[in-house]
């Protein structure tokens, strides 16, 4: 399975450290802001999708101190119709900067278009369709994982294993950066990206506050992966909750 946690002997899981694209992603949509006031909707509140939600507004924050991202939750993983609705919502309670988390629709990227907004997306690169105002997306290479797993079935090897490739393998990738992105964004994201080739999760080090002024890790702590697996917390500066739906 892509996502998943219950192991068997003939299942093995490999989703992939999206996490890390979601920063950088987020870090040119605070870059792209003009009033510190960003949108973000996401699927549903698992690990998977909370690290990519806290990732994105870390990554904001460090390009906009600051910066507020209001989060709405559709519940669903994939409702163009809902996606749209839920964009335009963000965009008429002020955001300026729209990005999604977990949502394979481009829906959102109509609404941000209507609106000439940027947007950022998700598991796509949609900068043709959204030449004006993309920004960027964490994407997958399912490729490096999945070739090798056929061909060790093929050849009658293949053992059950989780995996969690990153961008230091291939496995997360980090979407073009649209046209609107400034040259300065683009030189930290290159160098950002560096940064977490070397150390996947390294946003996740604290001094690091949830949106409730808790003190989730104290300063120069890093997350355990185990402590990433089992996220159930949004980070500050996000003007939400997480849903019980």
């Amino acid at each position: 399975f892509a996502t998943g946690y219950i192991p068997a002997p003939t299942l093995s899981q490999f989703p992939g450290a999206a996490e890390d694209a979601a920063w950088l992603t987020g870090m040119a949509a605070g870059a792209a802001s003009k009033t510190g006031q960003l949108g973000l909707l996401a699927s549903f509140p698992i690990p998977e999708v909370l690290r990519g939600i806290n990732a994105w507004t870390l990554g904001a924050r460090e390009t906009y101190p600051g910066a507020e991202v209001q989060l709405i939750w559709t519940n669903t993983w994939f409702d163009p119709a809902l996606e749209r609705k839920t964009a335009e919502i963000l965009i008429a309670e002020g955001a300026d900067v729209v990005g999604v988390v977990a949502q394979d629709s481009p829906a959102s990227g109509e609404a941000a278009n209507e609106a000439g907004i940027p947007w950022s997306g998700y598991d796509s690169d949609q900068s043709e369709n959204f030449p004006d105002i993309w920004l960027s997306a964490a994407t997958y290479d399912w490729s490096v994982y999945e070739i090798p797993r056929v061909r060790a079935v093929l050849e009658g090897n293949w053992i059950a294993g989780n995996y969690y490739g990153d961008m230091a393998d291939g496995h997360i990738v980090l979407a073009p950066l649209g046209q609107i992105v400034d040259d300065e964004t683009r030189a930290l994201s290159a160098e950002k990206t560096e940064v977490v080739k070397g150390q996947s999760g390294v946003m996740f080090t604290g001094r690091l506050f949830d949106n409730k002024g808790n003190q989730i890790l104290a300063n120069g702590l890093g997350a355990t992966f185990g402590e990433l697996m089992a996220m159930d917390y949004l980070v500050e500066g996000i003007k939400g909750e997480i849903s019980s739906s």
